[in-house]
Order: structure tokens, then sequence, then C-alpha cells
């Protein structure tokens, strides 16, 4: 098996000094650097952004020298903080600030000054710095690894996708096939608490089963197969669904697993790949409005959204408009921990609080407005909040990446891949999202496949008898979960 993974086991975490001081300098220099440009153009605040991320991947490359692969968890959520921040400064300077048609029309209300522009950049970058700094202090240069695998893994896995896809199709029909992505939003908003709980479950599932049979088929050199099985995914998840999420996801599962496990991307690969993947993803949200203008992929783009958002409670804040929000609205991550059943209150989405307090009509049909960390930073205090949202995050990222690539794991890896793919919501979502995911998503797609293997590898072991290993299979060996 050709392989380019580095054995973690091989080498000590970085001396505490050397870790220390990079980190402790970058997250100095580019906060510094942000309170410094604030007065600047948009411009100037896009390229001090691009510039932020560009000495996080050299001081990165420096300290880890090869040890990690650039298809990186870290370097993946700079660049997704670039995304959302450069993209809708850039928007704004092209179209000198008067976007018209081209734009969000929430921009036709705010006041696009330099201050508020300024406001809401300065938390991006400042989160940056803080996410930065933490992950260059805390990651430790492991990657994770596939064990021998036991009987009955792989054919619980395919019996996992296939459960999953039949549901997606149930789903679909029972929806009348067909519509629109507010339909079929408002189809699983309609649907009891229990039934959502359930088919985020199972949705996942597809995900986690994909992920493993991505993970060993590349693992094993059938390079086909798996690409085979990114195809048919891709085909049958544009045919059921109106999201685009399901396609990104899938596609970035194959990616990073083909990148740990066979060979590793090199950095001008994965930067036109970057590129390309940003194109389709704003095409294809495009063909989904039914609008093909080039012009509207810069002024309602995904990351315009976001921005905008931003935008918009700022101005809100600043005008006393948010002073009745709900008060847990700033930690509701904390309440995904809990199902809505055992709770005694509504648990609040900031995204759905912000659209159906400010924006009911377009709520009641079915839309929806991503809120985001910018959002949230706003709220709860602007740049320092934003500081210590990147910072505390950048540390939960590094400790849990430590975690998964600690022991070799087929079910570590599968986690790992999720969690590398989901980081992106943090940022448009909501700053800790993914800890609310995972017990309620993840964990129990995770331990469906497990259970499936556990109970195949028993009947296997009591039909037929023990047979010897055959090479690439592992035969019975046991695998640390």
């Amino acid at each position: 098996m050709a392989t380019s993974v580095t054995d973690g086991r091989a080498h000590s975490t970085l001396g505490r000094p050397e870790r220390v001081l990079p980190a402790l300098l970058y997250g100095i220099g580019v906060t510094a650097a942000s309170f410094a440009v604030t007065s600047f153009s948009g411009l100037v605040l896009a390229s001090t952004t691009l510039i932020s991320a560009a000495v996080f991947v050299a001081v990165w490359r420096l300290q880890y020298q090869g040890r990690l692969s650039y298809a990186d968890p870290g370097i993946f959520f700079i660049f997704v903080i670039c995304l959302y921040t450069a993209i809708p400064l850039l928007a704004f300077e092209y179209y000198d600030y008067n976007l018209g048609v081209e734009g969000d029309n929430r921009l036709n209300h705010i006041v696009l000054d330099q201050a508020l522009i300024s406001d809401v950049w300065l938390c991006a970058n400042l989160a940056l710095a803080g996410f930065g700094a933490a992950y260059l202090l805390l990651r430790q240069p492991r990657m994770p690894q596939l064990p021998a695998l036991r009987q009955g893994v792989l054919s619980a896995l395919w019996i996992g996708l296939a459960l999953s896809a039949g549901v997606a199709i149930l789903v679909y029909l029972g929806r009348g096939g067909g519509g629109t992505y507010s339909d079929e939003y408002l189809f699983v908003l309609g649907l009891p608490t229990i039934g959502i709980q359930i088919l985020n479950i199972l949705s996942m599932t597809f995900h986690v089963c994909a992920f493993g049979l991505f993970a060993v088929y590349l693992a094993r050199g059938r390079t086909t197969i798996a690409t085979a099985l990114l195809v048919v995914s891709l085909l049958f998840f544009l045919f059921v669904s109106e999201a685009r999420a399901n396609l990104v996801v899938l596609t970035g599962g194959f990616l990073i697993a083909r990148d740990h496990l066979v060979k590793r991307f090199s950095p001008p690969v994965l930067a036109a790949g970057a590129v390309l993947g940003l194109v389709t993803f704003l095409m294809l949200g495009l063909i989904r409005e039914g609008d093909f203008a080039i012009s509207d992929a810069a002024g309602r783009s995904e990351f315009m959204a976001v921005f905008v958002t931003a935008l918009d409670i700022q101005q809100l804040y600043i005008t006393g408009s948010t002073l009745d929000m709900n008060a847990n609205l700033l930690v509701s991550d904390l309440f995904r921990l809990i199902p809505q059943q055992f709770l005694a209150f509504e648990k609040v989405d900031p995204a759905t609080w912000y659209v159906s307090t400010f924006y009911a009509s377009y709520a009641e049909q079915g839309g929806g407005l991503a809120f985001g960390m910018l959002s949230e930073s706003v709220l709860g205090g602007g740049g320092f909040a934003a500081l210590l949202r990147g910072l505390t995050l950048g540390a939960v990222v590094a400790l849990a990446f430590n975690v998964l690539t600690r022991t070799a794991s087929l079910w570590r890896m599968i986690i790992y891949i999720w969690l590398f793919i989901a980081l992106y919501q943090c940022f448009r979502d909501t700053t800790f999202t993914v800890i609310g995911r995972f017990p309620f998503q993840v964990a129990p797609a995770v331990l469906i496949a497990f259970a499936l293997s556990h109970l195949l590898s028993i009947r296997a072991s009591a039909v037929a008898p023990a047979r010897a290993k055959l090479p690439g299979t592992g035969g019975g060996a046991a695998e640390t979960f």
C-alpha cells in the first residue's frame, strides 16, 4: 500500500519553547496589524487577511517540517476565514460599495461606511489571529492511520450506506419529489422533533459509511472502487436533494482520505483544487436559484451572505434593535448538547432567531440566512469576543485532532474526516457548532456502523472456522475504537 502517512508515534511533540514563541508572535503580530489598518479601504483589509493567512501557513510549515500534510484542518479553517472575509470586501471594492441589483437585498438598508465594515472585518481577523495562535501552540505532528480491520467492517459500511440512501429516497418521495430548496427545508422542519433527530442521524450515517469506505478502498489501493462510489453518491444527491452540502462533504471526504492514505497533494494542486471547488460551489448555488449571472456570484454568494449578516447585526446592535434578544442566544451551542425534549424552553438557533425576528415574511417562505462567528462576536462584544472565540476554537480543534490521531483506528479516521470538513460550519453557523453536532448526529451514526460490524463479525465467527489472515484484510484482528 502506497502511503505518505507520518507515524505520529515516531515523533515526540515539539519542545515547549519552540511552540510558544511562534504561536505568541503570530497571535500578537496579526492582532497588532489588524488594529493598525482598520481605517484603510476594503482592499487593504482584504489584503491584510490574506497576508495573515499566508504567514500562518509559513509558520506552520517551519514548525511541522513536513510531518503534516498541507491538507491540514488548521490551514483549511484559515482558508475558510479568508473566503468569508476577503471575497465580500473585494466585491465591495469592485462595485465601489454600490452593488445594486447584484448584491444582497439587505444591503439596501445597511449604511456601508468605513467604520461599520472595519468593525466586522476586525472580528474576522482577530478570530483568525486567535485560532492560528492556539492551533500552532497545541497541534501535535501526527496524522491518522488505518489498522488491520476485523471481519464484518466492510459489509457493515455498505449496509449502513444502503440504509441511509433508502431513507433519503423515502424523504424525497414523501415531499412529492422535486421542488425547491425551500420546499425541502420546510418539509423537514414540519416533522416532529424526534423525526428530525432520527433523520439527521440517518443522513449522517451515509457520510460516516462513505468516509469509511473511501478510507478502506484507498488504503488497499482500490482507487477505482472508491472513485466510483464518490461519483455515484454525488449523482444520487444531485437527484434527491437541492442542498449543496452533501456534494461538498462527500467530495471533501474522498480527497482527505486520498491525501492521507495514498499520496499527499502538492501545494499547487491543492490551490488549484480549492479554486475549482470554489467556482463549482458558487455556480451550483446560482443554478439552484435559477440565476446564471456571473455578477451575482460576487454579490449574492454564500460568503457575501455571512458577511452581510454580520454587517446587519452590527448596525442593529448600534441602533439598539438587538436589546430584546433571547438571553440564551450566545450560549446556544451549550444547549445543543441537551435534547429539546429535556428542556423546559425552546432552544434558540441564532440563524432562526435572526431571520424570524427581522425578516419574518422571508422566514415563513422557508428562507434562511446564515448567522456565523462574526455575528456572534458582534453581539458578544466585538473584536475581543472574536479573539477569545478564535483562541478557544483553535485549542479545541487542535486537541481534538491530537486525540483522533493518537491511535490507528478506522472509526477515529472517520471522525477525523468529518470534523475536518465540518470546520467550515464553525465560521458560517456558530463557533462551536461541531460540539453540538457530534453527539446527536455523528456519534450515533458511527455507533450504528460499529454495532453492525460487531454483529456481522460475531455471525461470521459462528458460521465459519477461523481462517488465516489474507494480505491486506487483517482477518479477525481486533481494532481499537
